[in-house]
């Protein structure tokens, strides 16, 4: 616990203090004077104050004197006194109930996430990778990108001065704040980041324009990879990777377009209807769009149906993607729009 360590608490004893009023004073089990309420209070303050709003330390840190007044005997705080200083930090946690206590009283006040970036930005970072860690070993995630996702994450919760509540809406895949914090920090849990054209993965014009057929609201487009050129397949922005079917691999595989040299292991697939499928990656680059021959792109396998798609990663080798659903074209640049 960050709050406690920040202070360290090693006060004074102030056994020396015995006329002051009984509100000045923690007291042991027994009821003798240990620590001076006021410098513990004081330094409390000074940790949890909260975007200058004194009122919500004030309340954790009276919740905090209360928690330990009284609750330790004599000989507890004699084993964590040295000369005349009292570890109250390891006194703290040598009882897991008070931790559990201290803790709540964080937590009344709805803003323990916020309190925790602002006092222990280490450990919120290390308690985001670790909830995260399980999918960042099954995409093959690098440290960096983790850490780099969390830190964001804690960025734009300090800078927001989001309570609990507020985060609470994080939970739901379809709430404005999950894709505010997916727009800002959703990048870092790619294997790439931000999205910059690679010059030396595209091979054509500066721009095309290709058409596409329009059926039932969905877009389909032609895109040849290897000996398959005559093929249309589903445009879905929210997919991430070309998906091709069990047959296609088996005909790639045969021709050597898909071997043990590209294959990137197995990933979590998602589909733009949130559906996840389990897929076999490969990294080819025997790929035409339009006038455009495409290297270093990602295709995944489906064991399951036939269709076919194309998403981000292919899209993504492109400066500029731009879609007129009223003339059914697609235009693409290999620069930004900016450029």
């Amino acid at each position: 616990m960050k709050s406690l360590n920040n202070l360290l608490f090693v006060l004074f004893l102030f056994l020396s203090f015995q006329t002051l009023a009984q509100s000045e004073h923690i007291y042991s089990a027994e009821g003798k004077i240990m620590l001076n309420s006021s410098l513990y209070f004081e330094n409390c303050i000074n940790l949890y104050l909260i975007d200058g709003k004194k009122r919500d330390a004030t309340a954790i840190c009276r919740c905090q004197i209360e928690t330990i007044n009284g609750r330790f005997t004599n000989k507890q705080y004699k084993n964590y006194t040295k000369g005349r200083m009292i570890d109250l930090d390891g006194l703290m946690q040598s009882d897991p109930s008070v931790m559990l206590k201290l803790s709540q009283c964080i937590t009344s006040i709805g803003k323990s996430a916020l309190i925790k970036v602002e006092n222990d930005i280490s450990g919120y970072i290390n308690e985001c990778k670790s909830n995260l860690r399980s999918y960042a070993d099954s995409v093959g995630l690098a440290e960096k990108n983790l850490e780099d996702y969390c830190k964001c994450r804690a960025s734009l919760i300090a800078d927001n001065n989001y309570s609990d509540k507020t985060l609470e809406k994080l939970s739901n895949s379809n709430s404005h704040l999950y894709y505010y914090f997916e727009s800002e920090c959703g990048d870092f849990l790619e294997k790439e980041t931000k999205h910059v054209p690679n010059l030396h993965e595209i091979e054509g014009p500066a721009f095309d324009t290709l058409s596409f057929y329009n059926i039932r609201g969905m877009s389909y487009l032609n895109v040849k990879l290897s000996v398959f050129d005559d093929l249309f397949w589903m445009l879905d922005t929210g997919a991430s990777d070309l998906l091709i079917n069990l047959e296609m691999e088996e005909t790639l595989t045969e021709n050597n377009v898909l071997n043990t040299q590209n294959f990137r292991g197995v990933r979590d697939y998602e589909l733009a209807n949130g559906s996840i499928e389990r897929c076999r990656t490969y990294l080819v680059d025997d790929v035409k769009i339009g006038d455009y021959n495409l290297k270093n792109v990602s295709v995944s396998v489906t064991d399951k149906g036939k269709k076919i798609l194309i998403g981000r990663s292919l899209l993504n080798k492109f400066g500029t993607v731009t879609l007129d659903n009223n003339l059914n074209k697609i235009y693409l640049s290999k620069f930004n729009s900016r450029q």
